[in-house]
C-alpha cells in the first residue's frame, strides 16, 4: 500500500478550478465533464496544469460505477500533483453513510458482487483496504483562500462551536466510519454528525428553516471567506450563485442526465456542461 497523505484543511486557490459534486457512482458523467472542462484528456491524462479539481462530496450510492469513480479520482490525485495541480475531495452524507455501514441507497448489484467474491459489501471500504484508507484521509470542510468548500451548509450550531476548519476535520475524522457513535457522545461531535446540523447534511442555504442573513455573515466572517461552495441540495437554477453571490450551489441531477459543473477561470465563474458549453455566472 502506498502512503496516504491528508491534505491541508487550508490551501491556496488556483487560477483554474473545476467544482463538481454528487456524482454518486455516475462514472461517465464525471469523465465527460472532466474532458469537456479540459481537466483530463480521453486517455485520463491530467491536462489542467496547476489547476484544481474540487469534488464537493457524495461519491457513493445510486449509480452503478462507484468503484470506477473512486479509482479515477484516486488516480487523478497523483497525476495532478505530477503536473503541479491538485484534487480536493470533501466527504458528503452518502460517503459517511457508507463508511458507517448505512447502505440505504446502495445499488443492490454491489452487495451481490461483493458476496460473489466472498466479501460483505462493507469489507470493500474498510480501513484495511486501499480505498478505505484513502477515503478516511479526506476532509469534511476545506478553505481555499476566500472560498469555503463544504458538502451541505454551515449551520448556526456549527457557527456556535467556533471551530476552525482544521479543528472540524481533526475532531470528525475518527468517526467517519462510526458516525452512529456520536449521538449523545459530546455536544461538539453530535453537532458535527447530526443530520439537522452537520456540515454534510444541513440544508439551510436552500430550504426552510433558512439561515438568517446574520448567521450567514457570521460564517463568512469567522472563516474569513467571501463565498461558500456547496453540493447536497438540487435546486432548479443550479448551477448558480445565491444569497448575494455568497453561496454557490453545484449539485445537479446527474442520474437524469444533467451533467454540469462550475468552472472558475481567469477571474470569471462559468457553468459548463459535458458538451463543453460555457455560460458566464459572474465575474
Amino acid at each position: 500500500m502506498q502512503s496516504i497523505t491528508i491534505l491541508p484543511s487550508v490551501s491556496k486557490r488556483a487560477d483554474k478550478m473545476l467544482f463538481v459534486s454528487d456524482i454518486e457512482g455516475e462514472f461517465e458523467a464525471l469523465r465527460s465533464l472532466l474532458i469537456a472542462a479540459e481537466v483530463i484528456d480521453k486517455q485520463y491524462n491530467w491536462i489542467f496544469g496547476d489547476g484544481k479539481l474540487i469534488y464537493c462530496g457524495d461519491l457513493f450510492d445510486r449509480g452503478k460505477k462507484v468503484p470506477e469513480l473512486l479509482w479515477l479520482l484516486y488516480l487523478l490525485e497523483q497525476k495532478a500533483v505530477d503536473k503541479g495541480g491538485k484534487v480536493h475531495i470533501v466527504l458528503g452524507n452518502h460517503d459517511i453513510m457508507n463508511l458507517s455501514g448505512n447502505f440505504k441507497y446502495v445499488n443492490s448489484s454491489f452487495h451481490i458482487a461483493a458476496e460473489a467474491m466472498g466479501y460483505a459489501y462493507e469489507d470493500l471500504f474498510s480501513k484495511s483496504t486501499e480505498l478505505g484508507r484513502w477515503l478516511r484521509s479526506k476532509n469534511l470542510v476545506e478553505k481555499l483562500d476566500d472560498l469555503l468548500i463544504v458538502h451541505a451548509s454551515i449551520s448556526p450550531q456549527v457557527n456556535a462551536l467556533k471551530l476552525s476548519v482544521q479543528d472540524i476535520n481533526e475532531l470528525s475524522r475518527g468517526y467517519y466510519d462510526r458516525s452512529q457513535e456520536t449521538k449523545g457522545l459530546q455536544d461538539t461531535l453530535e453537532v458535527l454528525f447530526n443530520s439537522k446540523t452537520s456540515p454534510f447534511w444541513y440544508r439551510g442555504y436552500f430550504k426552510e428553516p433558512f439561515v438568517s442573513e446574520e448567521e450567514l455573515n457570521q460564517t463568512l466572517q469567522f472563516y474569513g471567506v467571501n463565498s461558500i461552495v456547496v453540493g447536497h441540495t438540487i435546486m432548479p437554477e443550479n448551477i448558480s450563485f445565491r444569497l448575494g453571490n455568497r453561496v454557490l450551489g453545484v449539485h445537479v441531477n446527474h442520474h437524469k442526465g444533467q451533467h454540469e459543473a462550475a468552472l472558475y477561470e481567469h477571474g470569471k465563474w462559468y457553468k459548463i456542461n459535458d458538451k463543453k458549453i460555457k455560460n458566464l455566472l459572474c465575474e
